[in-house]
């Protein structure tokens, strides 16, 4: 192909990834936590790092699904959700400009299933991502080879509660003075082969802490949840 018209190409593939690239949403607002994310593509646009922001009151209209709840348990639960902020971050495997196109799949179909999930339980369980565990597993295939990547999601609760499920992604750092508690809860899940049982950490830290989220293992921090010290 002559250069020229490959050059003109790929900067017409550039411009229509750029605009198909899903954006991550508002920053979730709580009162008495600091929240910053940002991501620095590769080459400059696409790639496949990717943020989601989870302001649960502005995304999926709280109020009316309180209202509309089909049980008082899950009434209950969505209520909490006032309090709560989550994040998903993503790595794709290969970082390039295409990968842009795995990580909008993942955007979509994670957005799409939190809103069953809510209407379903009144909040975001470890079935959603049993259930992107499988679909991805199965169908992101390039060159009959997998395209794989990992994931991780946490929500953050205005009582200073840090939950989070990963996906084979790099786990938290929590730098604090003091770390109140920690606990296991549910199961921790490997986009590899197979669903893999472990466990998840709920962190339940004091106004000292700073959780920092990564995107790669190599990478910094993409993501900062800071607890301001009060008074």
């Amino acid at each position: 192909m002559d250069p020229e018209i490959l050059k003109k190409e790929t900067k017409n593939l550039e411009a229509i990834i750029g605009k198909l690239e899903p954006k991550g949403g508002e920053i979730p607002q709580l009162n008495g936590i600091d929240i910053y994310g940002r991501t620095l593509p590769l080459h400059s646009i696409g790639g496949g790092d990717h943020l989601i922001w989870m302001d649960f009151k502005k995304r999926y209209d709280l109020k009316a699904r309180i209202k509309e709840a089909k049980s008082a348990g899950v009434r209950e639960k969505l209520k909490l959700n006032k309090t709560r902020g989550g994040i998903l971050i993503a790595d794709v495997e290969g970082h390039e400009i295409t990968d842009a196109v795995t990580a909008s799949g993942l955007h979509h179909a994670f957005l799409t299933g939190a809103l069953y999930e809510l209407e379903r339980y009144g909040e975001i369980t470890t079935h959603l991502f049993e259930n992107l565990n499988t679909r991805f597993y199965s169908t992101s295939t390039i060159d009959d080879k997998n395209k794989s990547f990992t994931m991780l999601y946490g929500e953050i609760s205005r009582e200073g509660i840090f939950r989070y499920i990963s996906a084979a992604h790099p786990m938290p750092l929590v730098f604090s003075e003091k770390v109140i508690q920690t606990e296991d809860e549910e199961k921790v899940i490997d986009f590899l082969n197979q669903v893999e049982s472990k466990g998840t950490k709920a962190y339940s830290v004091d106004s000292t802490t700073d959780v920092g989220l990564r995107v790669t293992g190599l990478g910094g921090i993409v993501s900062l949840l800071r607890f301001p010290v009060e008074g």
